[in-house]
């Protein structure tokens, strides 16, 4: 249900994720693009935060069962570009379609898109006004 690249950073999820016991049958490989990772750090001015994800490339990842039990997103998919939200929007809709439940975090981050923006395409995944 998700996807990484061949890279060095995809194969240390897969790793991590097998070691915690992460189901990953369903975590497709993509030879052509890179992960798309990003890391805190905290040093004595606050957090920082270092995105590595210009040449990821965001598609739906289609799965051959059925009807996965859940579909987990984040607001950082929906905030970090167009094509990303675009994506993150169409995995919701097609999991809705089909019966699945959404596990939604807003997980707000102002740094990646305006709070009007925010608010909007927030609200409209739950289907109500929110207090963003």
């Amino acid at each position: 249900m998700s996807a990484v690249s061949s890279d060095h950073f995809g194969r240390l999820l897969i790793d991590l994720w097998e070691r915690e016991q992460v189901e990953t049958s369903l975590v497709r490989i993509d030879t052509h693009a890179s992960t798309g990772v990003y890391f805190v750090s905290h040093g004595p001015d606050g957090h920082a935060f270092d995105y590595l994800r210009a040449a990821t490339r965001r598609t739906i990842c289609r799965s051959t069962r059925s009807r996965p039990p859940k579909c987990y997103l984040s607001g950082i998919s929906l905030a970090i570009s167009v094509s990303a939200c675009d994506a993150a929007l169409s995995a919701i809709a097609h999991a809705r379609a089909n019966g699945v439940r959404v596990s939604f975090d807003t997980n707000l981050c102002l740094k990646l898109w305006p709070l009007t923006r925010a608010r909007a395409v927030t609200s409209s995944q739950l289907g109500r006004p929110t207090s963003v």
